[in-house]
């Protein structure tokens, strides 16, 4: 039974197939296939004509189709008027020129953290983030050339913070981080200018310090060295021994200058009082050591401060801070006799933003400030002389005096060193 059924199951298609053929073979099927047919060409036609034509027959030749032009759009007038770039050195931003920009030291590739001016005016020393410390020829400048010929010395895996020079020009002390070390160069002036070959490492000071430097400063008569850091105010001797350790009794110091008679130490930390120590010394001018406690006080500020300066004859200091001011102070007073010292000049920057550098002039007549990128010259007696906007791209991070005072040198953070030239004094 079973196997009849499977012979059924297996002779239906041969049948179905027989039938098929049966019809399509009748005048019905031949009907059916015309028409499938038909209707199949109908459908490619339509599909044929429905597609992008790329190309057309003209007069025997295959022409391309024009293409199409996309609509321009007009743009609107506006009444405002564009604002003039700066002018770039290559893919870098660089500040606009300007009258009193005597030059500009190109060369490092990340921001200038520090420049100073060697006592002896041979040299311009400047130090980078881009890990080299670079040694500018004042001679060019003085010969009227546009560039300047220039030495490197790479501080390999550190990057120098601050340096300050001998007062004869020879030696050369740098701050490196992020290992807190202080280094010293000897710097032969009677090797070739512009070759590397005229820096000497002599000296690596025991490291002491365990938080980040924020500023190194030396006596003019080369007696000390003082460096600060957010937890301590260090005296050093130039063998690299500690003099002293200044105990500030505040959380966190910003700067520490030493006045150019080496008698006074001052300090700027984030309240708005700057305090004052007293190196002392004995007869035969031998140290002797520093008073334990500040014997004064410079007051007015309202904020933190952020940078402060002896003058040559060490009898004034100027500072600034976070106040937005600027102040200049008598110190020429009889502390012993509990005679405080007197502010002479308070400004106010027009900006209403913090200056975060400033330096007095040699002769100290002129005072030089930065606001972020801006420079301001004044007048000792406060009043504004010029205001240079955008002396660099981003914010400058040190301005220094040419003993001639007529100029200035200063580093920013776009990865330049720049002079200007001082406008005139009105008496």
């Amino acid at each position: 039974m079973s196997s009849q059924s499977n012979i059924g199951l297996a002779s239906q298609p041969n049948t179905a197939i027989s039938s098929l053929s049966t019809f399509l073979a009748s005048d019905n099927g031949i009907i059916v296939i015309f028409f499938t047919v038909l209707l199949g060409l109908l459908l490619l036609g339509y599909v044929v004509s429905k597609a992008p034509t790329k190309q057309t027959k003209k007069k025997g030749r295959v022409e391309q189709e024009p293409k199409k032009k996309s609509p321009q759009l007009t743009p609107k007038k506006s009444n405002q008027k564009l604002k003039k770039r700066p002018v770039t050195s290559g893919n870098k931003p660089s500040a606009p020129a300007h009258p009193l920009r005597l030059s500009s030291l190109n060369g490092h590739t990340s921001a200038v953290l520090c420049v100073r001016i060697s006592p002896t005016q041979n040299y311009i020393a400047s130090s980078s983030k881009d890990k080299t410390v670079r040694l500018w020829a004042l001679s060019d400048l003085e010969n009227g050339k546009n560039t300047m010929k220039h030495s490197r010395i790479s501080t390999e895996y550190e990057y120098p913070v601050d340096l300050d020079w001998t007062s004869d020009g020879k030696l050369l002390f740098v701050g490196l981080e992020p290992q807190h070390r202080i280094i010293c160069y000897q710097i032969d002036n009677k090797k070739a200018e512009g070759q590397d070959k005229n820096w000497k490492l002599v000296k690596e000071f025991t490291k002491k310090h365990q938080t980040s430097i924020n500023s190194l400063v030396l006596s003019r008569d080369n007696k000390w060295l003082v460096t600060c850091t957010d937890a301590d105010v260090l005296l050093w001797n130039l063998k690299g021994d500690i003099v002293a350790q200044i105990d500030t009794k505040q959380m966190k110091n910003n700067c520490a200058v030493i006045s150019r008679n080496s008698r006074f130490l001052a300090v700027g930390t984030f309240t708005s009082d700057i305090k004052i120590w007293e190196i002392l010394y004995d007869k035969g001018g031998a140290y002797s050591s520093v008073n334990k406690t500040h014997v004064m006080s410079l007051r007015g500020h309202k904020g933190g401060i952020l940078d402060l300066q002896f003058s040559n004859d060490s009898t004034k200091v100027v500072t600034t801070s976070n106040d937005c001011t600027w102040k200049l102070f008598d110190i020429n007073k009889q502390y012993k006799k509990s005679e405080d010292p007197e502010c002479l000049v308070t400004v106010s920057n027009p900006n209403k933003k913090p200056f975060q550098k400033i330096a007095i002039s040699p002769d100290a007549k002129a005072v030089v400030a930065s606001s972020e990128g801006d420079l301001f010259f004044y007048s000792a007696k406060g009043q504004l002389l010029k205001e240079i906007k955008s002396a660099h791209i981003g914010t400058i991070t040190h301005v220094e005096w040419f003993q001639s005072n007529d100029r200035v040198v200063t580093s920013g953070n776009d990865a330049s060193c720049r002079i200007f030239k001082c406008p005139p004094i009105n008496n």
